[in-house]
């Protein structure tokens, strides 16, 4: 269904021309007059030539004006027509069995400069149902310059009877529109016929001479099963994947027990002995290895004399281990010892500097003595034991 650009029809618009083409040139006053009558009358009265010369100018102009008007309006109506698009719907088949597609081609005229938006046809069309659209529409230009841009879709409808397409709606715009809706075209109603089955088979039954057909022929026949490929690609992959899960699981656990303890800190080393109780130890460990394993004069002395000066020197602190005789002896004194004291000291000194640079070699008993006095020493310098009651003040 064509509309024109302001709403009317063709006919219409003529009308409106012709009403004022006679509002600029009324009737005559006498007889009838036409908009196409160029005849003149005969004035009652007698009139000179020059007025009457006057008459007929006036009369050639004003017929020419009417004629201006009238080709000035059919040009303008004839651009408007042909610059307003157009839109025609095609139906194959028009007439269906219900459920069956309907191919349906929606055509569009329009000139080159002329914009047509792309037509989405809904999913409900009255009682006709949207199956499918066509990726993008064809286009292509016509012998007279014009394009035509050709939608395709399909339809159908379940309904037994006879229904129609309601119209489509396409919207269009142009270079010179500058409304802010935009203008749209529609399309006629289309007409389809929905057949049913069973009253075909019956009017083909009661023609003369048919030979009856049961009603079961009408069913189509079960497809047997479908066998469908099993695409093995996604089992494959999530297997894959899972295996791949559990390996790196193993190999983190076996990773983790090798680390385990390097990546555990480290623990404390124990606190050290009391200088007199690491003293005493070692004297103890001196012992029991002279009783079971003797050693040499000078290895003995040696150890003895080690042990000794260890104990001084974290008793007092200072280097024994690095003193002389003479140097031990006075730092000694200097500690404040007794008498009896630095004589056990002194005794012990040098009977050790004797085996080391004399080569001396005492006795068994003389090493069990030395023992028994660097025993003593130790016990004798200890620091004295804290009571309970000073330790908590």
């Amino acid at each position: 269904m064509k509309h024109c650009f302001f709403n009317h029809t063709i006919h219409e618009d003529l009308q409106k021309c012709f009403a004022v083409l006679c509002a600029f040139a009324p009737l005559r006053e006498t007889g009838s007059c036409s908009v196409f009558d160029l005849e003149f009358t005969q004035h009652p009265t007698p009139i000179s030539r020059k007025d009457a010369k006057a008459q007929r100018t006036k009369k050639t102009l004003s017929n020419f004006f009417r004629f201006s008007c009238v080709a000035w309006l059919f040009l303008f109506v004839s651009f408007a027509s042909a610059a307003e698009p157009t839109a025609e719907l095609a139906l194959t088949p028009a007439e269906i069995f219900p459920g069956e597609p309907i191919q349906a081609r929606l055509t569009v005229r329009h000139l080159a400069e002329v914009r047509v938006y792309p037509f989405l046809p809904p999913k409900k069309m009255g009682e006709f149902e949207l199956l499918g659209t066509s990726k993008s529409p064809e286009t292509k230009t016509t012998k007279d310059g014009q394009k035509e841009d050709v939608f395709t879709f399909k339809i159908t409808c379940f309904e037994v009877g006879d229904h129609t397409i309601p119209p489509l709606e396409i919207s269009y715009s142009t270079a010179s529109d500058k409304s802010t809706t935009l203008p749209s075209i529609k399309t006629a109603g289309q007409h389809v016929t929905i057949k049913s089955a069973v009253e075909a088979l019956k009017q083909k039954n009661a023609q003369p001479g048919a030979t009856p057909v049961s009603d079961e022929s009408l069913l189509r026949p079960v497809p047997p099963p479908m066998e469908m490929a099993l695409d093995k690609r996604p089992i494959i992959i999530g297997l894959s994947i899972a295996l791949a899960v559990v390996l790196l699981a193993i190999l983190a656990y076996f990773l983790f027990k090798r680390f385990k303890n390097r990546l555990r800190p480290a623990a404390p080393p124990p606190p050290p002995l009391p200088p007199d109780e690491e003293a005493l130890t070692a004297l103890s460990n001196l012992e029991r290895e002279e009783a079971c394993a003797p050693a040499t004069v000078k290895e003995f002395y040696t150890t003895l004399s080690e042990i000794t000066r260890r104990y001084l020197g974290r008793r007092y602190r200072f280097d024994a281990l690095e003193m002389t005789t003479e140097e031990l002896l006075r730092e000694a004194r200097s500690i404040g010892w007794d008498a009896p004291l630095l004589r056990t000291l002194a005794e012990a000194a040098a009977e050790s500097d004797s085996v080391k640079f004399a080569k001396m070699e005492p006795g068994q008993s003389s090493r069990h003595a030395a023992l028994e006095r660097a025993r003593q020493l130790v016990l004798d310098t200890r620091p004295a034991p804290q009571s309970v009651t000073e330790s908590e003040g």
